[in-house]
């Protein structure tokens, strides 16, 4: 580099430790920023994007990612006290951050589920992982900018289910009672782990060993206070842990005994908010609070979690707004959040459709549709007649009742509505009925003729035609039928695939001929692997089954051009045409976590937004061509923990994505360097991870130092793939040259 080039690097840096007014208007990420003083710099990222522009015609197209849009992991959520927000880990792949009105996605894809806490001291969000089918080893991970890394631990109580976990925030530790050990023993064993080590705590008196107790902080009184949990019956006694020993409390009521209680410390109330239910698939729950010495219940909340297993939400107090919120990312009727005089309902994650199997699924741009299926997990055996739809928002129940409960069924969307038909009962009766969702609401369809009552049948949607496609199903009938949306007519073919059921179709607009594999002759036999075309006249077959590979289902992808499908095993694959068949489609997982569609009951259908998208029960994975991706690199430099990182994924068209610098001095002139390439400049000891041509912005941190720097996306396509880079800078008068910088963060714009 030049050596004048490097100089005014150094002085565009160096004016972060020089006093300077800040702008007395809002900054205007894309369009100019005012910095109160003159900066011989590039003036707002819409230069960057436009530098950027003619590089993303050069740049090279990415892997094609399995996106998780929506899993049924149940989470766990903390408060970021640094970023004043509310987070939920481990519920879909990702991180979701609540700031008071709304949820968003972090960028941390690979979010991995158990207990989580932050961890004051290292200014870091922390996770105790668990790994182990039945007895779970109990690990560390810690979130980093973009990505969750594990962290090496000492020591520990050993494998252990079902423990009791809680931050002691004032000594910056977490305690761990109880569990079961491996040979079904009850742990009664107290442990402190302050980030790297485990300690044996051993007090004299401690409560009789349990399970799944419930165990929360109080930190006014400095106490951890524990309720309840399980060994050889349901127990509701109480008990406080200082630190160093435990003490019964005698207290004059108590709530019912119960092992599936969750509850979080109001320190402004002081006192311990806690929910609980009896039972596994209660829809009831009781609402108790705690003030040291005291339980008393209050009037029931208007939370249902009905068919779901009440220990997968969690408690979080929020006190940046004054409220205890009830978080999952599997409530049905939203999220709730409790200010000590009311319940009130908040923006949630979204509904979450009951476990089902053989439900059926199709996708309209209005939302992916589920209907039906035999329930799983409740008390009896049932099929359903509900209508959920997928959206923006999640999940969203549309309708109960309608077409009578059933399971494998079709479904199909279809001229704006989405239309239903066959399946079979409870008692194993064959249905041969069509319905029309209109968006509001369901009405039956009569036609002069239909195909005969069937189960397991498969249906396509011929766009170029406009015409449904259905063939074979339970009837055993090498049947092909087309569907107008008012009238089915049966259609004459000299050449037909085998009778089959449970198989799978996909139309191809790019080739206009509908796909059809898999499948079986019977429920008991093995999956045909052959498949056949149709153009809407004949049918053909493109690859004979002798030999064949084929997936079981199959969807057509907008973004790749291309039919996709997916195996039992997970592997996704691409049909390729006739004599060839289906070959292997890599895909990669999102960047920390592997695909997870192994099983033969995920569905595949072309999703709103065109791209192949499978789905089972709540869980959604889309392919995405181009994701937009968040990456750190380099390292930091100084004696702080300064951090950058994004409030989410830089997808087109995000009006809210912003970059968040953190765990900086309070009240404090910052600045953010931004540029369209990455840069190693040494500067003072330090390395500038940006391009020397850069365009740097001054910001000013709140008090708890931190600042959030809106960067709205543009909806331009011609910015799919491009890349930005950014570094944090910040004044330190512990650091040797007066300034710490954060690792650099790569942007790359996407779906």
């Amino acid at each position: 580099m030049a050596p004048a080039v490097a100089k005014a690097v150094r002085e565009r840096v160096a004016r972060i430790a020089r006093p300077y007014r800040m702008p007395s208007t809002p900054v205007e990420p894309f369009d100019s920023v005012s910095t109160g003083e003159a900066i011989p710099l590039p003036c707002g990222l819409m230069v960057a994007i436009r530098l950027v522009v003619w590089y993303v015609l050069t740049a090279a197209i990415g892997a094609q990612e399995l996106r998780i849009v929506q899993s049924g992991v149940s989470g766990t959520a903390a408060f970021d006290p640094l970023r004043q927000r509310v987070v939920l880990v481990g519920a879909e792949q990702y991180s979701r951050e609540w700031d008071g009105t709304s949820w968003r996605r972090a960028p941390d894809r690979g979010s991995p589920a158990g207990f989580a806490w932050f961890d004051i001291q290292n200014a870091r969000l922390a996770v105790m992982t668990r790994s182990g089918p039945l007895f779970p080893v109990l690990g560390l991970a810690t979130r980093t900018a973009d990505h969750w890394q594990s962290v090496p631990v000492t020591g520990g109580p050993g494998p252990l289910q079902a423990p009791s976990l809680v931050h002691d925030s004032t000594n910056n530790r977490v305690l761990l009672f109880g569990g079961i050990a491996v040979g079904i023993a009850l742990s009664d064993e107290t442990w402190a782990f302050d980030g790297s080590t485990w300690t044996h705590l051993q007090p004299v008196v401690r409560p009789q060993p349990r399970y799944n107790a419930l165990l929360v902080y109080d930190s006014v009184r400095q106490r951890a206070v524990l309720f309840g949990g399980r060994n050889s019956a349901l127990l509701n006694d109480t008990w406080e842990f200082d630190g160093t020993n435990w003490a019964p409390v005698a207290t004059p009521s108590s709530p019912t005994p119960s092992w599936l209680a969750k509850a979080a410390h109001d320190p402004v109330r002081q006192r311990v908010v806690m929910l609980q239910s009896q039972t596994q698939f209660a829809s009831v729950f009781e609402h108790w609070e705690y003030d040291g010495s005291t339980w008393q219940q209050l009037p029931q909340p208007p939370i249902t979690l009905a068919f779901l297993n009440p220990d997968a939400f969690s408690l979080v107090h929020d006190p940046v707004h004054s409220e205890t919120l009830v978080v999952s990312g599997s409530a049905r009727g939203g999220q709730w959040a409790w200010n000590g005089v009311a319940w009130s309902a908040r923006s949630g994650l979204g509904d979450a459709p009951r476990s089902v199997d053989d439900a059926c699924h199709a996708a309209s741009p209005a939302g992916m549709y589920r209907f039906g299926g035999r329930n799983l997990g409740a008390p009896t055996t049932t099929f359903n007649d509900e209508l959920w739809v997928h959206g923006s928002n999640g999940w969203t129940l549309a309708a109960v009742g309608g077409p009578p409960p059933r399971r494998r069924a079709t479904l199909w969307a279809q001229q704006g509505n989405v239309f239903l038909f066959g399946g079979e009962t409870v008692v194993g009766g064959l249905l041969g009925d069509t319905w029309r969702w209109d968006g509001t609401a369901w009405s039956q369809v009569s036609s002069p003729t239909t195909p005969s009552p069937r189960a397991g049948a498969a249906v396509a949607y011929d766009s170029v035609a406009d015409r449904a496609v259905l063939f074979s199903g339970t009837s055993l009938l090498a049947d092909t039928w087309t569907f107008d949306g008012q009238q089915w007519q049966q259609m004459t073919t000299a050449v037909s695939p085998w009778a089959r059921q449970d198989h799978t179709m996909a139309f191809d607009p790019s080739r206009n001929r509908t796909v059809l594999t898999s499948g079986r002759s019977s429920p008991s036999s093995s999956l045909l692997t052959d498949t056949w075309e149709w153009d809407g006249v004949i049918w053909q077959s493109t690859v004979s089954s002798a030999g064949a590979i084929a997936p079981q289902r199959i969807a057509f992808d907008s973004g790749a051009q291309q039919m996709l499908g997916v195996r039992p095993t997970g592997d996704i694959l691409r049909y390729v045409g006739a004599g060839i068949g289906w070959v292997p489609y890599p895909v990669v997982g999102d960047s920390q976590s592997p695909p997870t569609v192994v099983g033969a009951q995920w569905h595949a259908v072309t999703g709103p937004t065109g791209r192949f998208t499978l789905v089972l029960n709540d869980r959604l994975a889309e392919i995405v061509q181009t994701p937009a991706t968040v990456a750190d690199y380099g390292s930091p430099c100084g004696p702080t923990q300064l951090q950058l990182s994004a409030n989410g994924l830089p997808q087109l068209g995000d009006a809210g994505f912003a970059l968040d610098l953190f765990a900086a001095p309070t009240s404090a002139p910052v600045a953010i360097a931004a540029a369209y390439a990455a840069g190693s400049v040494s500067l003072f000891g330090c390395t500038l991870l940006v391009d020397p041509d850069i365009a740097t912005f001054f910001l000013s941190t709140a008090a708890t130092g931190a600042v959030s720097w809106p960067l709205p996306v543009p909806a331009q396509p011609s910015l799919i793939g491009a890349d930005l880079y950014f570094q944090g800078a910040a004044l330190s008068n512990i650091a040797p040259n007066g300034f710490v910088l954060t690792a650099g963060v790569h942007l790359a714009i996407g779906l």
